[in-house]
This record gives structure tokens, C-alpha cells and sequence, in this order.
């Protein structure tokens, strides 16, 4: 008997051999006339699928394998239960100082103050800003600075 995937030349075998093509499963018989002749097929039509069978016994752990490509990243998780409050830190340095703030409103009007001290007619003023080299002097009776200009500067001589 020769099994083959396919069928065999006609100058081999002996007459009365068995032949099995093991891609189709045709048998076939050498005849006297050196002719192999097509006796049958044994492969008969797909059956239905059968029962599952018993679970086998567990085989002996394998190599490791390669490590594979690196996949896609998950989804983010859930925010986790809050921890507890930590130590207090050191104190940090002072901070640059800041920038001026804004002038603020005008404040409410003052209350009138108490009247001054009485002056004799004696004493003398003078006239800073507008004197360059002979101080004018002024009385108390001839022009008291009640009324001096914007700009002026008096002083008391002594």
C-alpha cells in the first residue's frame, strides 16, 4: 500500500497494490493493464459536529514570550479618597514689595482750630522768596502775612 498526496505515475507498483491519495482520500488499484483504477473514496461527507470532549490535562508552562508593543493609554480613573492634611512647612521669605496703590478720596473737612497766640506789634516778618539780597523787613503794623501770595515764604525774625 503507498499513501501520496497525490496519484501515483502509472510505472509504479505491481498489480493488486492499494493506493491512498492522502489529499483526497481516493483509493485506488494497480491493474494488470499497469492503470491505476479509482476503487473509492473514504472520506465520506462533513458530519455534524460532535460533543465537546473532557478537558485535558494541563501541559507544562511555557517559555516566556517577547514583550509586545506597548498599547494605548487608559482611561483616566476615579478621583481618590482625600488624604490627610500634612505638617505645616517651613516659613517662606519675605515677597518683593508691592506696587503703590492709588491715591485715595479727599478726606471730610477738618474742624476750625484754636485761635493763636497774640502778636506784638513789634515783631518783624520778612519775605524769603522775593528778596535776593536786602531782607525787607515788615511790621506786624504795617503788613501782617495774613494774606501772603502763592509761593511766598515768611519767617519770623528774631
Amino acid at each position: 500500500m503507498v499513501f501520496k498526496h497525490s496519484c501515483s505515475a502509472n510505472t509504479l507498483g505491481v498489480s493488486g497494490d492499494f493506493h491512498i491519495n492522502t489529499s483526497t482520500w481516493d483509493i485506488r488499484e494497480k491493474q494488470p493493464a499497469a492503470v491505476w483504477t479509482l476503487r473509492g473514496n473514504i472520506k465520506g461527507a462533513t458530519g455534524a459536529q460532535g460533543i465537546q470532549g473532557l478537558q485535558g490535562i494541563q501541559g507544562v508552562k511555557g517559555d516566556i514570550g517577547e514583550v509586545g508593543p506597548q498599547g494605548a493609554q487608559g482611561f483616566q480613573g476615579l478621583q481618590g479618597v482625600k488624604g490627610d492634611t500634612g505638617a505645616i512647612g517651613p516659613k517662606g521669605d519675605t515677597g518683593a514689595q508691592g506696587n503703590i496703590g492709588l491715591t485715595g478720596p479727599q478726606g471730610p473737612k477738618g474742624d476750625q482750630g484754636e485761635p493763636g497766640a497774640a502778636v506784638a506789634d513789634s515783631v518783624e516778618w520778612a519775605n524769603v522768596l522775593s528778596k535776593p539780597t536786602n531782607l525787607a523787613k515788615i511790621t506786624m503794623a504795617t503788613l501782617a502775612p495774613t494774606s501772603p501770595l502763592s509761593g511766598d515764604f515768611w519767617y519770623k525774625e528774631v
